[in-house]
Order: structure tokens, then C-alpha cells, then sequence
């Protein structure tokens, strides 16, 4: 179903072709183009559900992929390649949420689309409410619920202790299921971690 976290393109699920990885360490532009295919798509939709901004989610990607062009000789373990772009287009929204002029902006309407099924109303519906919470707790509910992060890793990434990541997960999560079906929030919410 679209909306429902399972469907949505975590990081991790994309996967790069030795070739390419290899072509892109030796700054190729072909290999460039290959990782900017493959990978793009899943940083600008995490970036814009974090942040609540397609232009400021566009600028993330960009950034994210300046730094895997710039910084891909310096990766050390070329299998978690996927974890690494995760990590630094991570990093570029926090570094948005952190600064001073996003904390005045407005969240951005997002277009609606036109409800062809029921799934994808249901599905809009995650997609608005989850755009509704504060930019922290967007943050959390997309790192734990759809990239797989674990509270100890968001509570390092926001530097709090780990009663942070689950007591803003646990809040964010009610909100959530009072603004939409709560019947994709039983399978994530109970990883026990």
C-alpha cells in the first residue's frame, strides 16, 4: 500500500553493482550517474518526510550526493555502501532541522493527490499525518519505523539518552494513530528494541 512504511524505499534496500561501486571510487562519471539512479529516489523521499519540504529535501539530495562523490575513496567497508549514503543524507537533515532558519519556517502543503483506491487514500493519510508531527518526531518515527534505526543509534544521532527516541516514538505513534489508520502502526511499532 503507498504511505504504509513497509512499501516505502528504505536505503538499505537498494543495492549497488560491484562494477559500479568500483567505477564510482575511481570517480567515473557513468558509475556517478549509475549511484545517483539508484539511490536518489530513496534519499529525496526520506529527506522530504523528515523535513516536511520537497525544496529543502531537493537540496539534501544534492548535498548527500555531492558528499558520497567527493568523500566514496574514504569508505572503508564498500559492503554497507547503502548504510553509508543512509548515514550521511541523515546527517544533511539534521543539519537542516538544526538550524536556526528551519525551526521559524512553516511545513510545506504537499500537493493532493488524486484517491484512486482506498489504499491510497489510507496511504495519504499516513503520508499527511506523519507530515503534521514537529520535525524531530518526523525524524524519529521515519529512522525507526521505516530505515530500520535503532533507539539507542537515534538517541546518538540526536544526542539524548535512549528514553528520548522512545518516549518521542511512542508519542509521535499515538498521534499518528488518532490521525489515521492505525493498522500499519501494529507491525512497526513492536520491535522491542
Amino acid at each position: 500500500m503507498p504511505g504504509h512504511p513497509k512499501s516505502m524505499p528504505s536505503l538499505l534496500r537498494v543495492s549497488i553493482p560491484p562494477a559500479t561501486l568500483s567505477g564510482l571510487c575511481a570517480q567515473e562519471p557513468g558509475a556517478q550517474a549509475e549511484a545517483f539512479r539508484l539511490f536518489s529516489g530513496p534519499v529525496y523521499t526520506m529527506a522530504q518526510r523528515i523535513l516536511g519540504d520537497r525544496h529543502m529535501a531537493e537540496e539534501v539530495t544534492q548535498e548527500t550526493f555531492i558528499d558520497v562523490f567527493t568523500k566514496v575513496g574514504s569508505l572503508r567497508e564498500p559492503e554497507r555502501f547503502a548504510a553509508w549514503v543512509r548515514s550521511v543524507a541523515v546527517n544533511r537533515c539534521l543539519m537542516v532541522l538544526r538550524s536556526p532558519w528551519q525551526s521559524r519556517r512553516a511545513p510545506e502543503d504537499f500537493d493532493e493527490p488524486a484517491a484512486e483506491s482506498e489504499d491510497v487514500t489510507r496511504g495519504h493519510d499516513v503520508l499527511t499525518a506523519l507530515d503534521s508531527l514537529e520535525s524531530d518526531a518526523r525524524m524519529v518515527v521515519w529512522l525507526y519505523c521505516v530505515e530500520g534505526y535503532g533507539h539507542d543509534e537515534i538517541a546518538a544521532l540526536f544526542d539524548k539518552s535512549v528514553s528520548f527516541s522512545k518516549s518521542r516514538l511512542q508519542r509521535a505513534l499515538a498521534t499518528l494513530s488518532r490521525r489515521c489508520d492505525p493498522s500499519w502502526l501494529v507491525a512497526v511499532s513492536g520491535k522491542g528494541d
